[in-house]
This record gives structure tokens, sequence and C-alpha cells, in this order.
């Protein structure tokens, strides 16, 4: 399994976290890549580059999940999509993903993370879960590339693979692990 993680200058911690829970990988995402592009590291490690604004080419940029993102094609992960503000409706939630975005997603090469980190919130945490299962719902309608991961900020927020996965079962996805291949095509 491979994982997408935010770290602030602590990333010997969550490489040496990542190898005592056996992941594969991790993407590491900055606000800039470049001050960390030069280090050599003992583990497969891709830079990303963390995209609030307009992308730009030539990098790897992870934003959140938003109409504006997901029309770019230098975009390649969105992320938090479950994160929309107001309140959800009566019959269905406000999740933050629908046809149309899914679409988009799609046709732009772009995968949907699932953060596995925004169920630690237990006042949200059954809210989150059903959102996560309505975007689920609409990721295998529009046949979208996803990943559940951990997006942690601390080693200790990383997951153990066996987590991740029952993660997928209850979100009702197939384990298809789309950051190995992602993997495979950059390293």
């Amino acid at each position: 399994m491979y994982d997408i993680v935010f770290p602030k200058g602590n990333e010997n911690e969550f490489i040496r976290t990542a190898v005592s829970l056996g992941i594969k990988g991790l993407i590491m995402c900055y606000d800039k890549t470049s001050q960390h592009g030069s280090k050599k590291w003992p583990f497969p490690i891709v830079l990303c580059k963390i995209n609030n604004k307009q992308s730009s080419g030539g990098v790897l940029n992870i934003s959140l999940c938003d109409r504006k993102f997901l029309e770019q094609k230098h975009t390649t992960f969105v992320y938090n999509a479950e994160k929309q503000p107001g309140r959800d409706h009566i019959h269905q939630r406000r999740s933050g993903l629908n046809q149309v975005l899914a679409a988009l997603a799609c046709k732009n090469n772009i995968t949907i993370l699932f953060n596995y980190r925004q169920l630690f919130d237990k006042k949200q945490q059954h809210l989150i879960l059903g959102k996560m299962e309505q975007n689920a719902r609409i990721i295998r309608k529009a046949k979208c590339k996803y990943a559940v991961v951990s997006c942690a900020t601390k080693p200790t927020q990383l997951r153990n693979p066996k987590d991740v996965e029952a993660m997928y079962s209850i979100l009702g996805l197939d384990k298809k692990d789309y950051l190995q291949e992602f993997f495979k095509q950059t390293l």
C-alpha cells in the first residue's frame, strides 16, 4: 500500500513509521516542492505540491475537491470532498461530489482521495462517513480513479494497511491500488 502525507519537517519520522507499518511508498505534499526536491531518501518518495490556486504544469498537484481544480488537466489528486460548508438536504447529503464533477475527474484523469484522517473528528464522524459512502456510490457509477489515504500531518496518524483495506470494504469500493499504478509511472 502507498499513502499520501503532509509532513512539516518530520519526514524521517514518517519514513520510520511507514516502514514499521509495511507501507511501500509515500507521496509527500508540500506548499513548495523546490526546497525538498534535492534530498535523497532511502525509501520510495514522490514529492507533491499543494495547490490552492490555478495549477501550473510540470509538477504533481494535489488540490481540494473543487470544480475549478477538476477542470484543470494539471491536477493529479483531489481530496476533502466531504468538507463542504453548509447543511445537508433532507434526502441527500452535501457530499461535495456529484455526477458532473465525477465525470470531469474521469475525463481529466484525476484521482479522488478519501481522507481517512477526517474520521478522527468524533463529533462529525457519522456525517463524514455518510458523505464518503455517497461519494463512493457516485465514483463507482462514474468509474473514476480513487484511493483511501491517511493524509497524515503527524507520523502517529498513519494508518495500518489493514485498516485502509477495511475502509475500502466499508465504502463498498474495490481494492484497486491506483497509487501503486501512479508510483510505477513516476519512479
